[in-house]
């Protein structure tokens, strides 16, 4: 879920995430390097930060191809059953 605020938009995490003591990467729950709580699920946190620790999914990846105008390629008919005869 994803809103936008005055300060950024900001987006809902769905893990339970740690800071590294250097504070430089995100570590997930029970991870041995994990030293400061950063996030719970459900938590919103702003985009850039979500961006820098990778913390966005395939599906609000920004980065990923644009998808195609209009609408998907119908399947093609199965060959395999053909209708009935009378």
């Amino acid at each position: 879920m994803n809103t936008s605020t005055g300060r950024g938009e900001l987006v809902e995490v769905d893990a339970k995430m740690w800071r590294t003591s250097d504070g430089e990467r995100l570590v997930p729950d029970g991870d041995p390097d994990a030293a400061f709580l950063y996030c719970t699920p459900g938590m919103q946190v702003p985009r850039a930060e979500a961006e820098r620790y990778r913390l966005l999914g395939d599906s609000d990846d920004h980065s990923a191809e644009p998808e195609p105008d209009g609408k998907a390629a119908q399947a093609p008919p199965n060959k395999a059953r053909s209708p009935r005869r009378k």
